[in-house]
């Protein structure tokens, strides 16, 4: 009897505690324990409910939440618990696909209008086309570039409610069972079917021929195959459990047909992967300010983004970058054809240090200027394809430093050797041509690729812009 009276005392312990102690013990749960938490009293319901409580896990799985009045709190709540497990979509904000050569990026966030976590593609539009001439060398033209960075809330990618949830629940309760989402029309008499599939993380070690995304060049917490024979349908990609559940990738099943009344059966049928990226990898620091989310320039090809990275421990060069490098030791100017740029880059070096330059023994240099700057493609052409490189500049510290501009429009500034990338129509026949890489501000750069006779822009996208609207 003593042990059963103990037993029952000890099971009662939580609720006889001070109001604030049961607030504070309740703080270390997640949105499931909580849900579970409530159902076992009046008392303990009543301590869930509080904003307080969800308030802390709203801000780490709703980075675009901002507003935390009582019915605000209630919607994000609503996310959290009906929601589920789906929530890391709004919490990694970030995702791309492998859609082929072109791929996508999205933003997710939760709508509280709709109560639906949505995905929206992020597109930009260059400005208008214009150029100038480069006074440091006046053969070579500089395309000007303005671009206005945007969200698509007319066809929104993902479109996940309590609603669609119930859909599946009622067909299977399975974990892995995809979430069909709404059908919206693309074309006259053309609609477009997706549904949701959450992803299996990839369980081996990386190889050059593993068929994964995100590619080996990219960081990841996770990577998911890309490969079937199922259509991805079999136990090896779909979880079955939270524990086997990858929360940094997922797919996208797209069918694409006619309207019924035509009688055609589906035209398209395609399965997309999304990956995103760890946030350390994209977000800047003191001594990494370079680091995000960029949109570049592409001439014909428009508006494409992609990551620049800055590793700290960077992977080998490619060989191709290596035949690269080689090309600029072949060649003795490093800027332009004009004679009076020699002395400049190849004598005593007066011009790398001064005149508008950080000095090569500040502090600050050694701070900030050390270390590979890479970017990677994270939407493609039809040329080099998303998932590629498209610039890298091995050292950006004094090993890698040309100059530093003295010229108007980027004075100042530090102008590096670097390699760009380019390819044939589909890809094919890639290679990297010699560059220079001007870092005209942390914000924005200018890369000129030497071959082509053109200097072209990239500027930083700033993500969180776009997650709260």
């Amino acid at each position: 009897m003593k042990n059963e009276s103990r037993t029952a005392q000890d099971r009662l312990l939580l609720t006889t505690l001070p109001a604030e102690l049961i607030d504070n013990v309740l703080s270390f749960l997640d949105s499931l324990d909580l849900v579970q938490t409530a159902l076992v009293c009046r008392l303990l319901h009543s301590h869930v409910l509080k904003d307080t409580i969800w308030i802390p896990l709203i801000k780490a799985n709703i980075p675009g939440a901002t507003n935390f009045d009582h019915e605000s709190v209630a919607s994000y709540r609503h996310a959290l618990t009906v929601l589920h497990p789906f929530v890391f979509l709004t919490r990694q904000k970030i995702w791309f696909s492998d859609s082929r050569y072109v791929g996508n990026l999205i933003i997710c966030r939760y709508d509280t209008q709709t109560r639906a976590i949505v995905g929206n593609t992020l597109f930009a539009d260059r400005g208008p086309k214009s150029f100038e001439f480069w006074k440091w060398a006046p053969d070579v033209i500089i395309h000007r570039f303005d671009p206005k960075v945007n969200l698509d809330l007319t066809t929104p990618v993902i479109h996940i409610d309590a609603a669609s949830l119930r859909a599946r629940s009622s067909a299977s309760p399975k974990l892995g069972q995809p979430v069909r989402m709404a059908q919206r029309q693309v074309e006259p008499r053309v609609h477009m079917q997706s549904s949701f599939m959450l992803a299996k993380p990839w369980p081996h070690v990386m190889s050059p021929s593993s068929q994964m995304w995100p590619p080996a060049i990219l960081p990841a917490n996770e990577r998911c195959r890309t490969d079937s024979l199922t259509n991805f349908s079999g136990s090896g990609h779909r979880p079955e459990t939270l524990s086997q559940m990858s929360e940094s990738t997922f797919r996208l099943h797209t069918s694409m047909q006619m309207s019924t009344f035509s009688g055609f059966p589906p035209v398209k049928d395609t399965v997309t992967a999304w990956a995103t990226l760890p946030v350390e990898a994209y977000t800047p620091t003191k001594q990494k300010p370079w680091r995000g989310i960029w949109v570049g320039d592409y001439s014909g090809h428009g508006c494409e983004f992609l990551v620049v990275l800055q590793p700290d421990d960077p992977q080998p060069l490619p060989e191709g970058v290596l035949r690269g490098l080689a090309k600029r030791k072949d060649r003795r100017n490093e800027t332009a054809p004009d004679t009076r740029l020699s002395a400049t880059v190849f004598g005593g070096g007066e011009d790398r240090t001064s005149r508008g330059g950080t000095s090569s023994t500040s502090t600050e240099s050694e701070d900030i200027y050390t270390g590979r700057l890479e970017a990677v493609k994270i939407t493609g052409d039809i040329n080099v394809q998303r998932g590629e490189y498209t610039f890298i500049a091995p050292d950006i510290g004094d090993e890698g430093l040309i100059r530093i501009a003295t010229e108007e429009l980027f004075e100042g500034a530090r102008v590096l050797k670097s390699v760009g990338h380019i390819a044939s129509h589909g890809y094919r026949d890639d290679e990297y041509i010699t560059s220079q890489l001007i870092l005209v501000s942390e914000n924005r750069i200018a890369q000129y690729w030497e071959d082509f006779g053109h200097i072209s822009y990239y500027q930083r996208v700033d993500i969180d812009e776009f997650i709260s609207v």
